[in-house]
């Protein structure tokens, strides 16, 4: 099965390359569907808000925010 591939993190421009700095400090690696949301700028950065808005409304504890993120990926089978 095709796969489409993502951008290439050290030939980024900004805003998008301070997103993958942010990631890579965080978990010491870029997190995959991230490389396939930078193909289009747009979409990464609005994914990226989305996930600010979600970890600044307090609903959920920063360290539980991580793990359910983790689990989903799992049951979803997706690289976390």
């Amino acid at each position: 099965m095709s796969r489409i591939a993502g951008v290439n993190p050290q030939q980024a421009a900004p805003p998008v390359s301070d997103v993958f700095l942010r990631q890579k400090q965080t978990w010491g690696a870029f997190l995959k569907p991230y490389l396939l949301y930078a193909r289009r700028p747009s979409i990464l950065l609005s994914v990226r808000a989305m996930w600010d808005a979600l970890g600044e409304s307090g609903l959920l504890p920063k360290t539980l925010t991580s793990l359910v993120c983790r689990r989903v990926a799992s049951i979803n089978g997706c690289l976390f």
